[in-house]
């Protein structure tokens, strides 16, 4: 049961300004209808500038986002107008912010249930347990391998694969923190301007989320060890940022190489091993379909009729950039045919999640580009699939993959808004059917190397496990299975147990993604990379493809705005 009623937070802020994501942080807690009612300004603390940062401060000036002195707190008085703002006397006494007594006094009067730090400041045990939850604070880069303040500088200058992003509650301990919420995203190597900004705008909503899980009863911070060694990192010096650039030079040409010149192809292939017997191999078994090495199959799923095995495939048309799919039929093992195209749509279609229910068979094909969950069914007699029903409209679910688990559909997937990669999302249902409600904590999960789905969940001494793709390197680089430990409506909680690599030695070592089972035959795909310059006129297609996608967004999102706006004055019309 969700208490409906909001919470009661304040802020610490050093100055009167506020960055836009800090403002938007605030906007979110709103939405979930918690109340800001208290500003603590402290004094300014900045460090002070010197020349040998010169480099880095100068860029810095350009990113900061920030109102203006003077209109921060106006702003915040216009959307809350009962805030109280408070200029508290602070002092640094042995590293350590303290406030006066009368400061403490009036945030117990608040009876805050939490405040969110937005300052640098390290403070006093007395404030950091003033609030019922205590003082929140978002920190920056991996917490057991980094300290600092810069915001995603370091993960590029050092090319780390991913950055990390963390918001904790503060105490005593410096040899642990407790984190309330994290989230691992690839490192957006070309630039730490872009790496920032993203790490900002994907943080923004998870305050809000964590209040979500106290009004849920499933607040549980976790627990995590600081690393002795952990490297210190300041401000950039002027060599710092040099040689930053230069790496990013280096990142930026091999990306416009890649553009032009790399190219993956795909097949798939089967294993005589059940699924659940992956849990202890590191890498994937493969007897691959086809024996070709410019084939572009992927994401198998099967089901059965009588002694043939039959396999559903997305295929990729070079020429439009597009995805259908295709089935292959596998009699004693052995591929005997190949159907192509029997499932296509104008749109991009891939990933076709098959399930049984209920004697019957169903395909759930992502379709993202449709922003639609549909599901089709199988005709025994013809062998041809018929749309039945749309699932989940209006959300571009990537990936779909689908259990009945404790009497409840769940359907898990990515979000193509956001990238496709790093966010999971969970919906819910009594019946396959419908209807399918969000997760309370959507998305429930932020982590590029395990979020998105990679095929079939499954069960081992009763223990659900989940695969998920491992893009942290490159696009479908491995398999991570995760280990599901809570799955209700109001919480989720899952870690990575182990991960499938792709077969080393075979001609498709450099990526697999998808892992499914049909009885105890195991499904797998794998990737190998081509550099040609015969790649150019296909890297061309793709190119013109995701410009005129990218054309049609943009005039469905104009289109959308018109109609919402269309319809909100008929409303008023009629009212």
């Amino acid at each position: 049961m969700v208490n409906s009623k909001g919470l009661n937070y304040g802020i610490i802020i050093d100055s009167h300004s506020l960055s836009k994501w800090q403002l938007s942080c605030m906007n979110k807690l709103s939405e979930k209808h918690d109340n800001l009612s208290l500003v603590l300004i402290e004094k300014n603390n900045k460090t002070e500038r010197s020349g040998k940062n010169l480099l880095f401060n100068v860029s810095e000036q350009r990113l900061d986002r920030v109102l203006s002195r003077g209109k921060a707190l106006s702003h915040l008085k216009n959307i809350y107008p009962d805030i109280s703002v408070r200029c508290v006397d602070s002092k640094d006494v042995g590293g350590l912010v303290r406030y006066s007594p009368e400061d403490l006094e009036v945030i117990q009067d608040h009876h805050l249930d939490f405040i969110i730090r937005f300052t640098r400041s390290k403070l006093a045990a007395d404030i950091l347990t003033a609030p019922r939850y205590g003082v929140w604070a978002f920190q920056f880069s991996d917490i057991t391998k980094y300290g600092g303040e810069v915001q995603g500088f370091w993960e590029v200058y050092n090319e780390e694969a991913v950055t990390k992003g963390y918001l904790v509650r503060l105490g005593h301990s410096k040899r642990r923190v407790e984190v309330l919420k994290m989230g691992i995203f690839s490192t957006i190597s070309s630039s730490y301007f872009k790496n920032r900004k993203h790490l900002q705008t994907v943080i923004a909503d998870w305050a809000a989320l964590v209040s979500l899980t106290i009004k849920a009863n499933t607040f549980s911070p976790m627990l995590v060890e600081i690393n002795d060694r952990m490297i210190h990192h300041q401000t950039p010096t002027n060599q710092d940022y040099l040689i930053y650039i230069g790496k990013v030079i280096k990142h930026r040409t091999k990306k416009l190489f890649d553009l032009f010149f790399r190219y993956e192809y795909w097949n798939v292939g089967i294993s005589n091993k059940p699924i659940e017997s992956f849990i202890s191999h590191s890498e994937a078994e493969v007897t691959w379909l086809l024996k070709e090495d410019n084939l572009y199959y992927a994401d198998p799923f099967a089901y059965k009729k009588g002694d043939e095995c039959y396999l559903m495939v997305e295929e990729l048309d070079e020429k439009v950039v597009s995805g259908y799919l295709t089935r292959f039929t596998l009699k004693h093992g052995e591929l005997s045919s190949i159907e192509k195209s029997v499932l296509k749509l104008p749109s991009h279609m891939s990933y076709p999640f098959i399930l049984e229910d209920k004697g019957e068979t169903y395909c759930i094909p992502e379709t993202s580009e449709e922003r639609e969950v549909a599901i089709y069914k199988l005709d025994k007699e013809t062998g041809e699939w018929r749309k039945v029903k749309v699932l989940i409209r209006d959300f571009p679910a990537v990936d779909s993959t689908i259990i009945k688990h404790d009497g409840k559909w769940w359907l898990f997937c990515t979000n193509a808004d956001h990238g496709s990669l790093r966010d999971l999302y969970i919906f819910h249902s009594k019946d396959l059917f419908g209807p399918w409600t969000p997760h309370l904590l959507n998305p429930v999960k932020q982590d590029v190397r395990s979020s998105r789905p990679a095929g079939t969940i499954f069960q081992k001494d009763r223990i659900l496990y989940r695969p998920a793709q491992d893009c942290s390197l490159t696009y479908g680089g491995r398999i991570s299975i995760n280990r599901i430990n809570v799955l209700t409506t109001n919480a989720y909680h899952e870690e990575v147990y182990t991960y499938i690599n792709p077969q080393s030695n075979s001609l498709y070592s450099d990526g697999t993604h998808t892992i499914s089972s049909v009885g105890n035959l195991t499904l797998f795909d794998g990737k190998r990379v081509d550099y040609s310059i015969s790649n150019v006129v296909k890297k061309l297609f793709m190119i013109k493809h995701k410009l005129k996608r990218r054309a049609y967004n943009m005039i469905s999102k104009v289109f959308s705005i018109h109609h919402v706006n269309g319809h909100k004055n008929v409303s008023k019309t009629n009212s």
